[in-house]
This record gives C-alpha cells, structure tokens and sequence, in this order.
C-alpha cells in the first residue's frame, strides 16, 4: 500500500466507530437495483421486509441526501465523502456502501427511472403501472402524495414517450455502472458474510481484501457522489450527459467490473476453503487431544477384547507415534495395481534415504469374509511396511468411521494420511503420490496447491515413472505418444511420422501407450505385438505401466477439478487433461511434445502431418509451434468430442463436468452409465460416462 493510501486508510479509521448495530443490507441493496435499474423487463419486487428496513434508516437516508447536496456546489468527492462518513460512522463497511446508494436511489431514482424507462419501453404497459405505484413509495419525494407523485410520473414518461429529444435517447453509461456498482455492493456483502477466522489464516488474498476495504468503499462511495451530481443537474439541463461525462462514466463501469470479477473469484477461492475446512472436520476421528497421533492410531488399531494383541498394538503405536503416517485401508478384494507401485514408491524412498513415509496397512471387512488368518498372514508379509497385528483389532466402530467418514467403498484402497498430531491431513494421497510421488510429502492441499502452482504440463511429467527412454531432458528431441486400437492407423501414422522427421531433419521419438482396462488390453496386447513385430516404434513395457499412464493422468484431472471448483472457467492444464484422459477410449490418438504438449485424435493428427513441409516450419519457431497452427487450422472445420471415464466404485469421480472445448454451446458434459464387459475376465465392472456427443 503506498504512503498517499495508507494516510487516506488512517482518516477513514477515525471516522468509522461501529457498535455492532445491523440491518437487512441485502433487501436495501435489492430496493437499490430495483429502483435505479428499473425496466419493463425488471423480474422481481423489493420483499415485503424492506419497508421495515427503509423505516429503520430513513434518518440515515435523508441526512445522506443534504450532505450529497449541500457538497455537490463546487466540492470535491473527496470533500464530499469525508463529510458523509459521520453520519454513518456507526455502521459496518458493507451497510455503510449500501445506505449511500439507497440514498442515492431513494431521492434521484425518480428521474433516472424516468429516463431509462422512456429509453426502453416508449409505451407504459398496463402490468407495470401496480410495479412503478409500489416504487414510488420508497422513492416518492416527501413533500408530494403518492397519487401527486405518480402521475407526475406519468406525464413525466409521457413527454418522454411522445416527444424524445436526442439528448433523451438511450445512454446506456449511467445504467451500466449502477449495474457494476450493485455487482460490486453484493460481492461486498458476501465477503462481509463470510467467516473470517477461518479465512484470515488460509487465504491471505482474503485478509488483503478485508484490510483495504476501507479504501475501496472510499472509491464506490466516491462514484455514486460524482453519479448523484450528475443526476442532480436533471431535468434542470435538459436531461444531457456529455460526451466526456459519458465516457468517465464507463472508464468507471470498466473499474469496477474488473474489481468484480476479482471479488468474485476471491469468493469462489474463500467458498472453497470453506467446503474443505468443512470436510477437514467430518474426517477427523472424534475425541482426541491432537497432542500426537497415539490417540488416533489407538482408536484406529487397537479395538477388540484380546488384550495380547493389545500389547503387540501398543508396541507398533510406538514406533508410529510423532510421525507422519500413511493408513493403506483396502479389503480383500481391493486392487493389486495401486499396491504394486506403492510398494516401487516406498522402497525407493527409503533405498534414497527419506523416512518420513510411515506405512500402516488397515484391512478393513468388506462383508464378503475377510478369509483365513493365513491369508491374512500371507498378505501383511508381503507388504514391505508396518501393518495392523490382526484385522480383529479394528473396532466395528473404527471400520464404521473409516466407511462413512473417509468413504471408503469396497473393492477400494485408499491412502489416509495422518500427521504427527493425529490431524486426518488427506483422505486419499494416491493421487498426489501417483503425481507427483515423495515430492508429495506431506500430502496436504497447500502442498498440492504448492505443486500445481510450478508444474508444466510437458512430455516429461505425463512419462513420469513410466518408461525412461522417453524422458532424457539433456536430449533435445520430439516424442510422440499414440495409442489406440487400429492396426492400419498405426501402420500409416508411423510411417509417416517417421518421413516427416526425415524430411525436416529433426530427431523424433515413437512410443505406443496401450489401455488400462482388462477389457480393452486384449486389443492393445495384438497392437503391441504387431508394432513390436514390424518394428514400428517403442512400446509402453507392460500393463501395469500403461495402468499407471492412465491412472495418473486421471489423478491429475481429479486433483486440478479439485482445486477449481465453483471457478467460472477452468485452466489450460484442466482442459488439456480431459482431452487427454478421453483418449483413452478413442481408436486412434497421438501427443506430440518436446517441452511442451499438443494432441489430437488419429484423423487430425494423420491430417495434419501431411501438411507438415520445411517452408512452413521456417515461419514458424519450432516443428511443435507448426503443428499447433495447422492443428489449429484443421480443427475449424470439422468438431471433436470427448469422453471421460471413470470405474466404478469411484469415490473421486466428480458431480459434474465442464466441456474441455471453450466455444462449446452446450458447456456442461452429459453423464451416462456403461456396462462394459471385461473379457478375459468374467467380471463386469459398470463405467460412468461424462460425455459430450
């Protein structure tokens, strides 16, 4: 904040003395938008409630209105404002904003209805004579009856109607900002309502805000003064707004809309914390000190009667206490993937020397049978990490607090991450640890939030972990990720991949990405064996490493939607990720990338090739930039879908989802259930199905 705002802030917090007084600031501002924006088209009356409210602050109201007038002959806003500030000094910010602009609409609102009235609609209709009676009462002057005041109204409108002079055309300037400006009171008034111990710690944007509210309610305030001098001058100056008023009054418009759109973000931003605080609450187990975790793993781990098994649990707590430590819940029937590279994740960290990795694996009963203690033994030697003594040491009501608070579902793991003090931090780490893996640690949202801020979506991280050919940064080269299940496209499209790279002279990598499913890897496996067969490129090495492909690009829409709820629009990466996640289910595919990516399905990408030649790539900056432009090209002509699935049971799924294309009309993807069968396998598995046809 500069020296001139901080001495401006200090003068303002003099005046400001609130004693906690109250009132509807919410149907005042309703009567203000209702007044000052008052059209044919205007949907709503002012509540029943707001003549209450009016009564309650009229004195506020009219010493408002001879101050503005008194300081409207040769003062400026600024005198102006310092000098309404004492009558309200007793009110807070939002109620302060909101009485200057009932002011304003109250005793000018006539002759700016009047105007907009007559711009909009020449001819009163019948309908709204009852709307514009009731309207009056709020904004009638004092000295008039009602029936005085409406059918001076009337002729009012009248001469308007039959009569309009140039200078009473539409001027949309005056109702555009009285627009931004009740945008900019409701942003206030929400930011006023929100919790503020809550948000003063974890978003520090809010706490900025909060802290120049003064000055900016000092700048609100300034523009409906300079407003009201403007409409003071009506009918007097025969209704005219100059072109350099005009124009400052949308320069203010401008102002504000961008201050709007910076509330409302915040808003959204501060509405978020809040759902997550919210959630943070209803994972923690209940009635612990939060001194360390000891209270926390023993609710967890240490239930039943056996009390030598109590014993064996009190050792393992020990060696757990004060320590970060990660629950692997998961049932029988849960699935082996997510523990194959989980233990890769584990023995690695520990092989580099970091131990904050604290694993304890819970096996929770399912329902269908946990099996013989020999299974159990079976599995927990198996797994290079600590792990309950016996699943009889969960409690019924531990298993019924890790179903229903951490939502735990069958046929699942989830990986729940406890800090040192017992605080539940993170419901599910997987997606983090499949991400971006020890880097992770701790496991927290602004840890996530920390690694998205610094994280490019680049060919480097969609490999990550996958296959090390591919990721070499000292190597400058392009590589090319394609999948699909059509041998011809694959035949074609390598074939001319690699004519391209010989014509431009640029090294060039090939890597076929199979799919994940049980059901599809039948198809992928004869693609696999063909494109090993003739030589046509590399291959991802297994099913588990196009599992984790998949897997981890799915980890990564979950987590970016995650953290851009109740946003208007979502990023770059956000988009780029459903397009890539919905390849997953296309015939053919491919992803070009050095640094940075640029996709296609198979027939725009085989398309766009074909148009790849040296003289365009010599007016471009890169063989990337070039593809990107005729991409770009390509696409104006014809329209690509996407379709996003996600297994069931899936927790993580979300409610709903945004079209990854900006200009599409319909916006929101339709969701629809799959039933695909897996064969080999005998099992069916139903898929949902966000997708936009």
């Amino acid at each position: 904040m500069s020296t001139e705002e901080d001495t401006l802030l200090k003068q303002i917090i003099d005046l400001h003395k609130p004693d906690g007084r109250e009132i509807d600031v919410k149907s005042l501002l309703q009567l203000v938008r209702f007044i000052t924006l008052f059209t044919d088209q205007t949907p709503d009356e002012p509540s029943p409630d707001v003549s209450k409210t009016v009564q309650s602050v009229t004195y506020y109201i009219s010493e408002l209105h001879k101050t503005m007038q008194d300081r409207s002959k040769g003062e400026g806003t600024h005198d102006t404002f310092m000098s309404l500030l004492p009558v309200i000094t007793k009110f807070s910010w939002d109620a302060k904003l909101v009485l200057v602009l009932a002011s304003f609409a109250m005793n000018h609102g006539v002759w700016m209805m009047a105007k907009m009235y007559s711009a909009n609609s020449p001819a009163l209709k019948d309908k709204d004579h009852d709307k514009l009676y009731k309207l009056l009462g709020f904004s009638q002057p004092k000295r008039l009856e009602l029936d005085d005041a409406y059918y001076f109204y009337l002729s009012l409108i009248h001469s308007f109607s039959k009569r309009p002079k140039k200078n009473q055309l539409p001027k949309p300037a005056l109702t555009e900002l009285f627009q931004a400006l009740t945008r900019v009171a409701e942003c206030i008034i929400q930011l006023h309502e929100l919790p503020a111990a809550d948000l003063e710690i974890n978003v520090p944007a809010y706490f900025i805000a909060m802290f120049r509210m003064p000055v900016a309610v000092y700048g609100l305030i300034k523009i409906v003064v300079h407003c009201a001098a403007v409409v003071t001058r009506f009918p007097s100056n025969d209704y005219e707004i100059s072109v350099a008023e005009e124009k400052e009054l949308s320069e203010y418009a401008d102002q504000l809309n961008r201050q709007s759109k910076v509330y409302t973000d915040l808003i959204n931003a501060c509405n978020r914390v809040i759902e997550e605080i919210a959630a943070d609450k209803a994972y923690q187990i209940p009635e612990i000190s939060h001194v360390d975790n000891r209270e926390a793993l023993e609710f967890l781990i240490k239930g039943g009667d056996d009390k030598g098994l109590h014993t064996v649990a009190d050792t393992l707590i020990s060696r757990l206490k004060g320590k970060h430590v990660l629950l692997l819940v998961s049932d029988e029937e849960s699935p082996r993937e997510e523990i194959f590279f989980l233990k890769h994740i584990y023995q690695e960290a520990i092989r580099l020397g970091k131990q904050q990795l604290s694993i304890l694996w819970v096996p929770v009963n399912s329902g269908l049978g946990m099996g013989t203690d020999h299974q159990f033994k079976t599995q927990s030697k198996s797994m290079p990490w600590y792990s309950v003594p016996h699943p009889s040491l969960i409690s019924e009501k531990a298993a019924k607090f890790i179903k229903e608070n951490w939502r735990f579902q069958s046929k699942t793991n989830t990986l729940v991450v406890l800090d040192p003090q017992g605080t539940v931090v993170n419901i599910n780490a997987f997606h983090m640890l499949w991400i971006w893996g020890t880097q992770a640690f701790p496991f927290t949202r602004s840890r996530e939030r920390a690694l998205w801020r610094t994280q490019d979506l680049n060919m480097e991280f969609l490999m990550a972990g996958s296959d090390p050919r591919l990721i070499q940064p000292e190597v400058k080269k392009y590589t090319f990720l394609y999948g699909g299940d059509d041998i011809e496209w694959v035949r074609k499209f390598t074939t001319t991949v690699k004519r391209v790279a010989d014509d431009m002279g640029i090294p060039l990598e090939l890597m076929y990405v199979g799919k994940s499913s049980k059901g599809d890897r039948t198809k992928s496996s004869k693609i696999e064996n063909a494109i090993r067969m003739e030589k046509l490129s590399f291959v991802l090495d297994n099913k588990l490493q196009c599992w984790l492909f998949w897997t981890r690009l799915r980890s990564m829409l979950i987590s970016k939607m995650s953290h851009q709820r109740g946003l208007e629009s979502e990023d770059w990466t956000t988009r780029q990720l459903k397009w890539l996640l919905g390849y997953e289910t296309e015939k053919s595919w491919a992803v070009l990338g050095d640094g940075e990516v640029t996709h296609g399905l198979g027939s725009t990408v085989l398309q766009v090739l074909t148009m790849c030649d040296k003289t365009r790539i010599s007016e471009a900056d890169s063989f990337i930039d070039m593809f990107r432009s005729l991409k770009k090209k390509v696409l104006e002509s014809e329209r690509v879908c996407c379709q996003v699935e996600f297994p069931i049971p899936s927790m993580w799924m979300p409610d709903m989802m945004r079209c990854p294309d900006p200009g599409c009309k319909l916006e929101m993807m339709d969701e629809r259930i799959v039933f695909q069968c897996c064969h080999p396998s005998p099992s069916r598995t139903p898929t949902r199905v966000p997708d936009l046809m």
